[in-house]
């Protein structure tokens, strides 16, 4: 049975909350400035004047507003990428061995791993709506029964939480956070959490001996394929602070720190306040003027000009 996972339900609706008022950001800036640079064109021609400091200020805003949904663009890109890259290698999947059938039988896992016939290492969780357990041959062969039943305790808890669409929602948003550093921490601390989860959920029917730990050990110096949004056993970027906590030392680890926070409540404060400040009414004034021909603006003389 699906848990609730508080985790997805922050990162989806972060996700699109900030991507609402980043849309609406990039629609308000370009209006700007297509305001500000047929203003600018007007007065080139009118007056001869050059670029002034505003127009230098909104241009690089507008150009790092491009460039966020740039890396936005190029993360979902990546996703469906190698979305379509397991769907081939789902072709490579075979037949399970009994004893791991009456494993997942006694787990409730059946039709929910594939073995896949690869020389690489891995064991992750990788799903959006239906969640499946992949595992590769070479580390199936090299697990003896009791790290074998860890590990798919560990990724059956990711399975249950839906971590890889929580990780989805927090990777596309990975850019947009670029000016709210707080949703960074958050993602950290959540990728720590969640693996300790797995790792006591795994531990839990073994009341002597930490085999988890030991599986960690054990493939500590071989080359792991970590996917892009998986939940996977050997999430490295967490690494040291899992040992300690299987090891029962301090875990100490920050949530939030206090400089983020107040970048973030500072970033958050000017976006609003963009958006909600309308126009004024020398940008609407401008626009106004642009539209009007350009040659009946400019002052002729000399010889060569019209008879009124």
């Amino acid at each position: 049975m699906s848990k609730i996972n508080s985790f997805l339900i922050i990162f989806s609706l972060s996700f699109i909350i900030l991507f609402s008022l980043f849309w609406l950001l990039f629609v308000k800036s370009l209006k700007l400035f297509i305001i500000q640079f047929l203003n600018f064109c007007q007065s080139f021609l009118l007056r001869g004047d050059n670029f002034s400091l505003q127009n230098i200020i909104n241009l690089t805003f507008f150009v790092v507003l491009i460039l966020v949904f740039s890396l936005f663009l190029k993360n979902l890109f990546k996703v469906m990428n190698q979305h379509r890259i397991f769907k081939k290698n789902l072709k490579k999947s075979i037949d399970l061995s009994p004893r791991l059938k009456e494993f997942l039988a006694h787990e409730g896992l059946e039709n929910k791993i594939f073995l896949i016939e690869s020389k690489e290492l891995f064991a992750f969780c990788y799903g959006f709506i239906r969640p499946k357990i992949f595992m590769s041959k070479s580390l199936f062969k090299r697990l003896n029964n009791k790290e074998l039943k860890a590990v798919l305790k560990h990724e059956k808890y990711h399975l249950e939480n839906k971590d890889s669409l929580t990780m989805l929602f927090a990777f596309l948003a990975r850019p947009l956070f670029i000016f709210l550093p707080l949703m960074q921490d958050l993602t950290k601390y959540y990728k720590l959490k969640r693996e300790i989860s797995a790792d006591k959920e795994a531990n839990e029917s073994y009341i002597n001996g930490n085999v988890i730990l030991g599986t960690i050990k054990k493939f500590l110096n071989e080359s792991l394929q970590q996917p892009l949004v998986a939940s996977s056993i050997y999430e490295n970027s967490v690494l040291k602070l899992r040992v300690n906590s299987l090891l029962n030392k301090e875990t100490k680890f920050n949530k939030f720190t206090k400089l983020n926070f107040l970048i973030s409540c500072a970033s958050f404060i000017i976006i609003l306040t963009f958006l909600i400040i309308p126009l004024s009414s020398t940008h609407a004034k401008s626009l106004n003027q642009c539209n009007k021909p350009i040659l009946n603006q400019i002052n002729f003389s000399g010889p060569f000009s019209p008879v009124k």
